[in-house]
This record gives structure tokens, C-alpha cells and sequence, in this order.
């Protein structure tokens, strides 16, 4: 099981890597579209703000690779002693740190370099990540691209634009961009990385041994196919919105997600019901 995750990972982030690595765009594109005015047109703090909204974008989208090979190397245990005291054992907690990093680069790359997006909504976007990222950096030349900011009852700066308007939230980012359902995931995910007692000891059984120790064993193993079909997903998401930015193909990579997601729904049932078997052995004792 270790090594298919191993494998799955990987495959994850040599698809995605290639996907970024991809030049061609097409003439239509819509990120030559923002840049179509005279080239002896003065910039202005909107065109910086666009190219910041990319640039972002494209930045949160190569952290990706990188959280993936993490993602990956949590299920290696021990590599420097793979049969040493580690061997067999599940670090049921270190995946939930690299997948919720891939969660939160997905969706700000979905959202940043959403193709959809009409100039001022792009230049919205970017200045609320700005202020979210450096607000006493970026506020005046936010006003000056003629935005107004204000400020919530904790002081935090953000972009007004009308009713219901607030400070920018990563949890705002994952909602557009993967749904709602994603934002309860990206909570329990952060629980698990927090090492909250309330979804770890769900994931743990308790007994006492004969010599006096407590021993423990982590029982959701299938847990971790679930959270590589979750992280296909994403990936495929936000790199169908990364190639249509573009004016790329989405395609190779869509399809590896898509091929690893079918393997695991196909297989989880049964590895769900073995495991669950296993674990009753194990720990509910003679």
C-alpha cells in the first residue's frame, strides 16, 4: 500500500510539473488579453496589480510540485532506515500537511488565474491578495488603481466592493474554486495537521498490553487512498483553469487524474473491507 501511494503521488507531481512546463498558448488566450493596449501606453498600478494577479498565480502553482514530492515522501517512513523500527508502521499524520499545502496552492491558482475573469474583476482579485499578503505594503497603491479599502472591526484592510464585502481568506479561495465541500475538507485537514485529539483518536485504537503498555495502531489506512483521489481532483481542477488561462491543454494531465481517480474507486471498497477485517483481528482480541 505504501508504494502504490508512493507511485500515486509521483505521478501526480511529474503530470503536474509537465502541465507548467507547457509553452504553447493560443494567439486568443486570455492572458494576452489584459495585455492588448498601444505599447507606448503608460503603466499604470492596474497593470501591475494584473501582472501580480498572474505572477501569484503561477507562483502558487509551482509550490504545488513541490508539496507533491513532500506529499510522496510522507508515506517513505523511515528512509534513511527502511526496516528499521518504522517498518510497517503508518505515519497517519505527516500526509495532512503536504495534501492541505496542495489543497490551498490549488485553489489560489484556480482563482488567480481563473480564465474567465474581466479586467477589473482580475485586478480585484489581485489587490486582495496583496492586502491579504502585505497590507501596509500594498494599500496605497491600491487606492491609487482606484480601489476603496477598508477596514474590518480587527483593523484588517480589504478591498470594498460592495455589500457582504470582507478581508480575503484562503478558505474563500478553496469555496470558488473547489466548492463548499472543500472547505469543511480543508478544516479537517488542518485539524489532522494540528493533531486535534478529535479527529486523530477516531483514527487510533487503544488496548493495554500484557506487560502494562499502552499500544496503539492507526486503522484508516484507506483514509489515504481517499485523500490521493481528493488531491487528483484538485489537480485537475485548478490545471484546467491554469491551461485555459493560457490557451494550453488541460488534457494529459486531466486524464492522469482521472485514470488514478477510476483505479481508486474501483479498488477502495475491497481495501476498505480487508482493512476493516485486519483491524477487528488485531485489536478487538481473542
Amino acid at each position: 500500500m505504501l508504494d502504490i501511494l508512493v507511485g500515486i503521488h509521483l505521478q501526480l507531481r511529474d503530470t503536474w510539473r509537465a502541465a507548467l512546463l507547457e509553452r504553447d498558448c493560443s494567439a486568443d488566450a486570455p492572458w494576452r488579453q489584459w495585455r492588448n493596449q498601444p505599447e507606448d501606453a503608460p503603466i499604470t498600478t492596474r497593470d501591475l496589480f494584473m501582472q501580480y494577479t498572474e505572477d501569484s498565480g503561477m507562483l502558487a502553482a509551482q509550490t504545488i510540485t513541490q508539496h507533491l514530492g513532500l506529499l510522496a515522501r510522507a508515506y517513505w517512513l523511515d528512509p534513511a532506515d527502511p526496516d528499521g523500527p518504522e517498518r510497517g508502521r503508518w505515519l497517519h499524520a505527516a500526509p495532512f500537511a503536504p495534501a492541505r499545502a496542495v489543497l490551498e496552492g490549488t485553489a489560489m491558482t484556480g482563482w488567480l488565474l481563473d480564465p474567465a475573469l474581466d479586467p477589473d474583476e482580475r485586478v480585484r482579485r489581485g489587490t486582495a491578495l496583496a492586502l491579504w499578503s502585505h497590507p501596509r505594503k500594498y494599500e496605497a497603491d491600491v487606492k491609487a488603481s482606484g480601489l476603496e479599502v477598508r477596514r474590518d472591526r480587527n483593523d484588517v484592510p480589504f478591498v470594498w466592493s460592495g455589500e457582504g464585502s470582507r478581508p480575503l481568506t484562503i478558505s474563500t479561495m478553496v469555496k470558488a474554486v473547489h466548492g463548499k465541500r472543500r472547505t469543511s475538507l480543508h478544516a479537517r485537514w488542518s485539524k489532522l495537521l494540528h493533531n486535534d485529539p478529535g479527529e486523530t483518536a477516531l483514527r487510533t485504537a487503544y488496548r493495554l498490553e500484557p506487560d502494562g503498555r499502552i499500544g496503539s495502531g492507526v486503522l484508516r489506512e484507506d483514509e489515504h487512498l481517499v485523500l490521493a483521489s481528493e488531491v487528483a481532483q484538485l489537480l485537475a481542477e485548478a490545471g484546467q483553469h491554469q491551461a485555459d488561462y493560457f490557451g494550453r491543454s488541460a488534457r494529459p494531465l486531466v486524464d492522469t487524474c482521472s485514470a488514478i481517480l477510476d483505479a481508486i474507486r474501483q479498488q477502495l471498497p475491497a481495501i476498505a473491507a480487508q482493512i476493516k477485517a485486519r483491524d477487528a483481528h488485531e485489536w478487538d482480541g481473542p
